[in-house]
């Protein structure tokens, strides 16, 4: 089990890893034996200024039989084409192995294209085939391991040439390899045996045809450079096939040079040193791998460990221009050991983090597309680079070693600015895949046309709200004098005062008052503008009147408002009252507050509810007080008013009591109160992400709510947070869901098991709307949350490799795997790879649901736990008899009655004495119960 979670695989990966593991460790130590033998007995025998002869016989051989091998690949049976070319290899081995000697320039230059053939072909056809078993999250986690396996046969077929050579002739090496190769037949039928039938794909019509394969590759071409993706990734692999034949090149020339004695070269030293030289690379590769590569890969992304190959070679070729600069082209122990350097580190890099990066790019190509893309890239665009690469060392000759690598250098220039280029052609891959198979569809709108805000038009033109406020419409009257009050601008109130003079519905001349309270400049001008609206006859005009007034603040208040102190409209007293705290902030509050505090104690439910409203408006802690007294009141409309008032006081202690409220209340007042609490502002920030820890999915929920109604960089950050809240809480859920459903499931227990599940469900819920208030506005993001929850599951692995992409995976929380799978147990699983999750009894569980957060899942619990009949119980029952939540304190007492003893009679005797309550009737039918037990027991 560490293992796993170390390695990140889940019990559904175990048998593919196993048998595909197999499979390629064995492919892998055959290839190794192979090449390690054959590159010693070319170098040894011909020379290594033969290697460019033989990179250009490779290049164009594999592009020749391109034209045969992809259709084939296409055609025939996955397995069966892999299992004939394991034997067609392995048989050429051995016969030829012991043939040099006849005719060692055919023979050798021969075996050594048949080499190159065969790790292009054999390893071709595996990614394929592992491709098809795995979907793209599953690839994402098991490719960087089956890597693993493949270094792991590599270095234990380098460890066995440099000992095996001290017994036998490096010709018996190539032997060996045909016999792995016969061997790996088994796991490839193991592994036909389990998937063939999932993954078999439909026989392709008609007969094979010259033309149709030239077609076919002109085709592939096409498919090649048909998106930036393609672009990028063909460019790429032909730029490091060149340049890491010219790596080879010089690390063969290198080595004869060092292991040349007396005129010839030591065969056996040779191959020793290619054997080491192999095994340690890839030791050192799979360390890399292993450890690694799958958390670099999983946290950086899959483009940024393409920048692993282009950094690696353009730092070799620097340093050994370095050196050859310094010596003057001499080949001596520097070059040796710049070479040996460079070439080390390029392959270990190669095969580890930038192999797995290689294998991870092609997954956003439809899968229509993704084979023969694959196959391209490894029959046709890499041996066109060795090609270039033989070519061009062939025409080094005419030029100086020093020469070549500047030119090399250059190069890997051009490939590291090839390789930064695959970020945004992998995402817009992506996006791509979801908009063919979404089931939604969604309307972007374009965040590159910017828009003019209002205050800019209005700068240009105020003839346009002048034509609003003169509209025959009412609602866009309404919205012109919205438009004026936002703008803030005193050249809007001149139409402002015209449209009061003239406005004929009230409404609209209540509005035009309140924003001319914000326009207008503080002068006694403005003071006499205003004052015909404290003689409307409507009002809501009064009452905006006053508060325009008090705003500008240069009236004195006894000279008007004393009269509206009586009025009959329990919003003109509230607003008066309002004013006078206003234009004195000491004094005049608490006489204001008088005035509304007696309003409130009226038993009219409109003053109230006014009174209410100008409390709010004081929010002094007085104040605060009465508006905490009215959350309790027996009237909605004055809960309802309390809870606006205290987010429109927008102190802190107002502020806390809303949190409180939204974690306590029902569902309406929870909704309520996140709505205050949004209005609230930058100040609800804070308290709302403390009252996160500790709440349940529900509290959550509305948090989110109120953060998103905030709109802030605080308040985005906030949300965030709740993501790892709900990834965690989830993943705890289902593994205390597993514990439970391992005792008896009675209808209680199957409660807490639904209930478990349900929030599961409402988790994924919330952390798809903190995707969608903090990154809905990115391009495409909407589309990818919408495939996040589609029924298939390619189609999800695509929305959470984009999301992973959009949003750096840190962010995220871990909340992948609760989209990735369907089965809860693998998500639970999967989650308990990325958080240490508490392991207990299911009877522990039990007992810890009965103190939970959420007042259904404790009602569930304290039921299913009066059904177990366990003793132990009893306790947590007792705790829960005075529980906020009615039902759990129902279900604890009834708990009670069925499992306690005479020792909690007293406490059931004092639930609601002498009261008529549901739990007074729920306590005596408790109590009757164990004295009628009693009774029985003494009998």
């Amino acid at each position: 089990m560490e293992i796993r979670k170390a390695f990140n695989i889940l019990e559904m990966d175990q048998r593919p890893i196993l048998l595909l593991g197999a499979l390629h460790f064995v492919v892998a130590a055959a290839h190794t034996l192979f090449d390690i033998g054959i590159t010693s007995l070319l170098v040894a025998n011909l020379g290594a200024e033969v290697l460019p002869q033989v990179y250009v016989g490779s290049a164009l051989l594999l592009i020749f039989a391109s034209l045969f091998i992809i259709p084939v690949i296409d055609r025939l049976d996955r397995f069966k084409l892999f299992a004939s070319t394991l034997i067609l290899f392995a048989a050429v081995l051995a016969i030829t192995h012991h043939q040099g000697d006849q005719a060692p320039g055919l023979i050798y230059r021969g075996l050594y294209v048949l080499s190159y053939l065969m790790k292009s072909f054999l390893f071709l056809q595996f990614w394929l085939i592992a491709g098809d078993v795995c979907d793209l999250r599953q690839a994402k986690r098991l490719f960087p391991i089956l890597l693993g396996f493949s270094l792991a046969g590599g270095v234990t077929a380098s460890v066995a040439a440099a000992v095996l050579t001290r017994w036998m002739a490096t010709e018996d090496l190539l032997l060996t390899a045909a016999v792995l190769l016969v061997a790996a037949l088994i796991p490839t039928r193991s592994v036909a045996r389990q998937y063939g039938a999932a993954i078999e794909r439909p026989r392709i019509p008609g007969r094979f045809k010259v033309r149709d394969s030239l077609y076919r590759l002109r085709s592939d071409f096409r498919i090649s450079l048909s998106s930036p993706l393609l672009r990028n990734i063909s460019a790429s692999f032909l730029l490091f096939a060149f340049l890491a034949q010219v790596l080879d090149f010089l690390m063969g020339k290198a080595a004869s040079v060092r292991f040349t004695e007396l005129g010839a070269v030591d065969v056996e030293a040779l191959t020793s040193f290619y054997a080491l030289l192999n095994g340690v690379v890839i030791g050192v590769g799979a360390l890399v791998q292993l450890l690694a590569a799958n958390r670099l890969i999983s946290s950086l992304g899959v483009t940024r460990g393409q920048l692993a190959a282009p950094l690696a070679v353009l730092a070799g070729f620097g340093s050994i221009a370095v050196v050859l600069i310094a010596t003057g082209n001499a080949l001596g122990p520097a070059f040796f050991f710049a070479v040996l350097a460079s070439r080390a580190v390029q392959k270990v890099l190669r095969i580890s983090i930038y192999r797995t990066s290689t294998d991870l790019v092609f997954n956003p190509i439809p899968a229509d597309r993704r084979g023969r893309a694959k196959a391209f890239k490894e029959t046709v665009i890499e041996p066109a680079g060795v090609l270039m690469g033989g070519l061009f060392l062939l025409a080094s000759s005419l030029f100086e070693l020093r020469t070549l690598v500047i030119v090399a250098l250059a190069v890997s220039g051009a490939f590291l600015f090839v390789s930064l280029r695959l970020h945004s052609a992998y995402l817009a891959s992506l996006v791509a895949i979801l908009e063919e198979k979404s089931r939604l569809r969604f309307a972007f709108s374009s965040s590159d046309t910017p828009q003019a805000t209002l205050q800019t038009r209005h700068s240009r033109d105020l003839s346009d709200l002048e034509r609003a406020l003169n509209d025959d419409e009412v609602s866009v009257r309404l919205l012109g004098v919205e438009v004026a009050a936002e703008l803030r601008d005193p050249a809007a109130a001149p139409l402002l005062v015209d449209g009061v003079r003239r406005e004929q519905d009230p409404r609209v001349r209540a509005t035009m008052v309140a924003a001319l309270g914000r326009l207008l400049r503080k002068n006694e001008e403005s003071t006499r503008l205003l004052e015909p609206a404290l003689e409307d006859s409507d009002p809501r005009v009064r009452a905006n009147g006053i508060e325009a007034l008090a705003q500008i603040g240069l009236a004195h208040p006894e000279s008007f408002l004393p009269s509206f102190e009586t009025d009959p409209e329990g919003r003109i007293r509230a607003n008066a009252a309002v004013a006078y705290s206003r234009f004195d902030p000491e004094r005049g509050a608490d006489y204001g507050r008088k005035i509304l505090e007696e309003m409130y104690r009226t038993e009219e439910e409109a003053h109230q509810r006014s009174a209410l409203y100008g409390l709010g408006e004081i929010g002094d802690a007085r104040s605060i007080q009465l508006l905490d007294e009215a959350l309790v009141d027996e009237s909605i409309a004055v809960r309802r008013q309390a809870i606006l008032s205290l987010a429109q006081a927008g102190r802190r202690e107002a502020i806390k009591r809303l949190v409180r409220f939204m974690e306590e209340g029902d569902g309406t007042t929870r909704r309520l109160a996140a709505r205050a609490l949004a209005s609230s502002g930058e100040a609800a920030v804070e308290p709302l992400l403390l009252s996160l820890w500790g709440s349940d999915v529900e509290v959550r929920r509305h948090a989110i709510e109120a953060l998103d109604g905030i709109g802030s960089t605080r308040a985005d950050q906030a949300l965030l947070q709740i993501l790892s809240l709900e990834a965690e809480q989830s993943y705890y859920d289902l593994v205390r869901l597993q514990k439970l459903r391992t005792l008896p499931q009675t209808p209680g227990l199957r409660l807490v098991c639904d209930a478990l599940a349900d929030r599961v469900k409402s988790a994924k819920e919330n952390t798809l709307d903190v995707l969608d208030s903090v990154f809905g506005e990115r391009d495409g993001m909407r589309l990818i949350l919408g495939n996040l929850t589609h029924p298939e599951l390619t189609v999800r692995s695509n929305a959470v490799e984009a999301l992973e992409v959009r949003v750096d995976a840190d962010v995220l929380g871990g909340i992948q795997p609760l989209f990735e799978h369907t089965n809860l147990t693998t998500v639970a699983e999967h989650g308990g790879t990325l958080y240490d999750l508490p392991s207990k009894q299911p009877i522990e569980v039990l007992f810890e649901l009965a103190h939970d957060p959420s007042g259904w899942t404790r009602a569930c619990a304290l039921y299913a736990l009066s059904e177990l009949g366990s003793q132990e119980a009893v306790q947590h029952l007792a705790q829960k008899i005075n529980d906020p939540y009615e039902l759990a304190r129902l279900n604890a007492i009834q708990g009670l009655g069925r499992l306690a003893s005479k020792s909690s009679l007293s406490i059931l005797e004092r639930i609601d004495k002498g009261k008529n309550t549901t739990a007074s009737k729920y306590a005596k039918d408790a109590i009757k119960s164990i004295k009628s037990r009693i009774i029985l027991a003494s009998d």
